[in-house]
């Protein structure tokens, strides 16, 4: 059954402290995302905003965060209260928004992981690249499908592992249980193969589709490295990123 973030808001915030968070996925999506000084952000599945107020703290000019779970919005716009960045949260659908062609850049973490086919797939990249101005790019941190099922016990000490029932195929349940400190809950997500992921976005208008593997930060990759091999040697996580070309026009103008 689909997760409801509404049940473990709290536990899943808490999840995002842990250290493969930041010197691995964090490290990743930053180094993939470059310069993001004055560009308008919509960060979709934003949880309880831990990225979106990064993503200000970055020097985006305007950031908006969108997540399906009313308790994580509620918790994200706490947060802005408590410490106001002019970060926008909206409770809703990501397939259902109507985005205009405004954005210079979307980041989605964990949000294509729970398309259950390639149908509802191309239903996700659609409004994104919709809502992207030419030229603008996604960036999506995801469950890897191209991990091997005998890796997934793998990372029992970084706090989490993942399941399924036997070789994952496309549809597949795959299970994150996570425990830190003995707090323990589980995340379901859905496989789909790594080249439905490509065509989808490709055919949603799409350029440049690419899988990227994680990267450990600088800071970890000396004396820790070791400590890291076993997540990055077949990792549970991976990043796409695509561009919205721009036309032919633009293209003329730049010329």
């Amino acid at each position: 059954m689909p997760t409801d973030y509404d049940e473990i808001a709290e536990q899943y915030g808490r999840s995002k402290q842990v250290p493969w968070r930041h010197h691995i996925e964090l490290y990743s999506l930053l180094a993939l995302l470059g310069d993001i000084s004055g560009a308008a952000v919509l960060d979709l599945a934003c949880g309880d905003g831990h990225y979106t107020r990064i993503l200000k703290r970055l020097g985006a000019a305007q950031v908006v965060g969108v997540d399906l779970s009313s308790r994580m919005i509620e918790l994200a716009r706490a947060a802005e209260r408590n410490e106001p960045f002019g970060v926008e949260y909206f409770a809703g659908d990501a397939r259902e928004h109507q985005f205009q062609a405004c954005l210079d850049v979307v980041v989605a973490a964990y949000l294509l992981n729970y398309a259950r086919s390639s149908d509802e797939l191309f239903g996700m990249a659609t409004p994104i690249h919709r809502g992207l101005k030419p030229g603008g790019w996604l960036v999506a941190v995801n469950n890897n499908p191209m991990q091997r099922a005998g890796s997934f016990g793998g990372t029992r000490k970084y706090g989490f592992i993942k399941s399924t029932d036997g070789e994952p195929r496309n549809g597949s349940a795959i299970r994150y249980t996570f425990n830190e400190g003995g707090d323990e809950f589980v995340i379901e997500n859905y496989h789909l193969d790594a080249e439905t992921h490509v065509s989808a976005f490709r055919e949603a208008g799409f350029s440049d589709v690419k899988w990227c593997m994680p990267q450990l930060s600088p800071t970890e990759s000396g004396a820790r490295a070791e400590y890291w091999a076993d997540f990055l040697r077949d990792s549970p996580i991976a990043l796409l990123c695509c561009t919205k070309q721009e036309s032919a026009r633009s293209q003329d103008a730049s010329r």
